[in-house]
């Protein structure tokens, strides 16, 4: 049995930015939005089971509602945003370019 990455898997990898255009996005940054969705800021960064679910539950929800993206305060880095980005929500307003900043991660 091994463990770890076979050879193949450790490519070169970047962390690089991405310039998204996408609507409709549920901004979780106006607090306008929060009020009418009844959400409360710790439930979206919080790691607790209840919180977790209460997430799982807002992506099926604004997905159901048609919406392509989320725009979401960042659990990992505090004061940073996340742009959850679904494909699959048709339709689906979507542009992707390569954004200009591009860091290696292992080389």
């Amino acid at each position: 049995m091994s463990t770890g990455l076979e050879p193949q898997e450790d490519r070169e990898r970047d962390l690089t930015t991405i310039i998204a255009n996408v609507e409709p996005v549920l901004d979780l940054g106006d607090p306008r939005v929060m009020r009418r969705l009844g959400v409360v800021p710790a439930a979206l960064t919080g790691d607790a089971d209840v919180d977790l679910e209460f997430c799982r539950r807002l992506a099926d929800w604004a997905r159901s509602e048609r919406y392509s993206a989320i725009l979401s305060p960042s659990a990992a880095a505090p004061g940073e945003w996340n742009l959850n980005v679904y494909i699959d929500v048709s339709p689906s307003n979507l542009e992707l370019a390569d954004g200009n900043v591009r860091e290696p991660l292992n080389y």
